[in-house]
C-alpha cells in the first residue's frame, strides 16, 4: 500500500479526534430575543448621534427649534413680569383704600366720642318738674295778657305788640277771636304784621296736624 492512500485513511480519524467532545445531542436552542432600543424622549431638539457630526440641514432645523423655545421662554418671562407689574398695583391699590377706611374709622370715632362728650345729661326728675312749672306760667301769663288783650280797643292793642317779643305776641294773638285780631295786625306796621300772620299760620297748621 502506497504512503499516499494511508495518510487519506486516517484524515477522518484524526478530525474525530481532534474535535471535542459536545456531549449528546439535544433540541436546538432558541433563538436570542433582541431587546427593544431605548426610547429617547422628546426634548423638543431633534437627537443625533455625536459620533458622527450631523448634516447642514439637521444644524440648521436644531437652531429653528432652539431659537423657537428661546423665544417661548422669553414670552413667558415677559407674561410673568406683567402680571407682577399687575399683581403689585392691586396690592397697593387694597393698602390705599385699607388706609383710607382706617383713617375714615378714626374720624368717625372721634366725632362720636366729642358728642358723647359735649352732650348734655338727660334731665332728672327734678328738672322735668321745673321745665313743667315753667309751661305752666308761661301758659298762664299768656291767659292773662289774652285777657287783658280782649278788653283793649284794636288801636291800643296795635301799640302794644311791637314792643312784645313775637312769639309771645302770636301766643296771645292766636287766642283772640280771628276777627279781633285782624284789626290789631291791620293796626301795626306792614313789615310786623306779615312775619307775625305767618307765624300765626303755621302754628294753626300745627294744631290741626297734632290733632289729627
Amino acid at each position: 500500500m502506497r504512503p499516499g492512500a494511508l495518510l487519506i485513511g486516517l484524515v477522518p480519524a484524526l478530525v474525530a479526534a481532534a474535535e471535542p467532545d459536545a456531549g449528546p445531542v439535544g433540541p436546538p436552542a432558541p433563538p436570542a430575543i433582541l431587546a427593544p432600543p431605548p426610547v429617547v424622549e422628546d426634548q423638543g431638539v431633534d437627537a443625533f448621534d455625536p459620533t458622527s457630526p450631523p448634516d447642514a440641514e439637521t444644524l440648521v432645523r436644531i437652531a429653528g427649534q432652539v431659537n423657537r423655545q428661546r423665544e417661548d421662554l422669553r414670552r413667558r418671562e415677559l407674561d410673568l413680569k406683567r402680571r407682577e407689574v399687575r399683581l403689585q398695583g392691586l396690592e397697593q391699590e387694597v393698602e390705599a383704600q385699607y388706609e383710607a377706611l382706617r383713617l375714615l374709622q378714626e374720624e368717625l370715632s372721634a366725632k362720636v366720642k366729642a358728642m358723647q362728650s359735649t352732650a348734655p345729661p338727660p334731665p332728672t326728675p327734678e328738672d322735668l318738674k321745673k321745665q313743667a312749672a315753667r309751661v305752666e306760667e308761661k301758659e298762664a301769663n299768656v291767659q292773662q295778657l289774652a285777657r287783658v288783650f280782649e278788653k283793649m280797643k284794636p288801636a291800643e292793642a296795635s301799640k302794644v305788640v311791637p314792643q312784645m317779643e313775637e312769639d309771645l305776641a302770636v301766643e296771645v294773638l292766636a287766642r283772640l277771636k280771628e276777627r279781633q285780631a285782624a284789626k290789631i295786625l291791620g293796626g301795626i306796621e306792614p313789615e310786623l304784621a306779615g312775619r307775625l300772620t305767618k307765624k300765626l299760620v303755621e302754628r294753626r297748621k300745627r294744631e290741626v296736624a297734632e290733632k289729627k
